[in-house]
């Protein structure tokens, strides 16, 4: 019989592994609890349009939020600057990406103030 020079542990070794995973899981999970937003006024379409417009126009960054409901509550805002439009869609480029939403989903645009980095 052959000798082993450690002592295996098994299923003992993983266990580090398996609860880091189970740590970052868990924090994204809570991440994306905390992030569901709260219920925005509803804008016009004509206010949506202008303040899509303004973005667009001044390269300004926009919050979104989409009518979409999850259980009761409203999802993260798509923060982006809007590139384009095209057949009822808009085009926002965030960080994540090009995220392309349909016009009519949208509830809320919010563009935040500009501030001059002297002026903080």
């Amino acid at each position: 019989m052959e000798k082993k020079l450690y002592n295996d542990r098994g299923l003992l070794k993983w266990q580090g592994f398996l609860m880091s995973e189970h740590n970052s899981q868990l924090t994204e999970y809570l991440k994306r609890i905390n992030t569901l937003a709260v219920q925005k006024e509803e804008m016009s379409e004509e206010d949506i349009h202008r303040e899509l417009m303004h973005s667009y126009h001044k390269l300004r960054l926009a919050l979104v939020q989409l009518n979409e409901v999850d259980n009761g509550l409203y999802a993260e805002d798509i923060e982006g600057m809007v590139t384009g439009f095209d057949e009822g869609h808009v085009h926002f480029n965030t960080v994540h990406g090009i995220v392309t939403v349909p016009l009519d989903s949208i509830r809320n645009v919010y563009i935040p103030e500009f501030r001059k980095w002297s002026e903080v």
